[in-house]
């Protein structure tokens, strides 16, 4: 199975979640290719990271569909004052977050 992994921001200073994002999409890589199912060929998570110019909803998945061999779902995450955090804390979040269901 393939992963795709494309965004949406609120604010500029999302910017730095999306290195760190892509980072941790190469760890899951390996699990996600093991992943077999006879109708669904990709898993693309929509990451909509809130910040200084808004929110997309509360925190957590939504939107999970299916839909021509896709299985599709978006991953809010919620504004954290991403400038002000150091690369070890986004890390910590993104992972959190790719560890189970809940708020990072």
């Amino acid at each position: 199975m393939k992963l795709s992994l494309p965004g949406q921001m609120r604010g500029s200073e999302c910017r730095r979640v999306m290195p760190r994002a892509t980072a941790l999409r190469r760890r899951l890589e390996p699990w996600v290719s093991s992943v077999t199912h006879p109708d669904v060929d990709t898993l693309s998570v929509v990451m909509r990271v809130g910040g200084s110019l808004g929110t997309f909803s509360p925190p957590g998945v939504t939107n999970v569909t299916a839909d021509s061999r896709t299985l599709a779902c978006d991953l809010v995450i919620e504004d954290f004052g991403w400038d002000a955090l150091s690369e070890d804390r986004i890390d910590s979040i993104l992972a959190a977050i790719s560890n189970g269901p809940g708020r990072a």
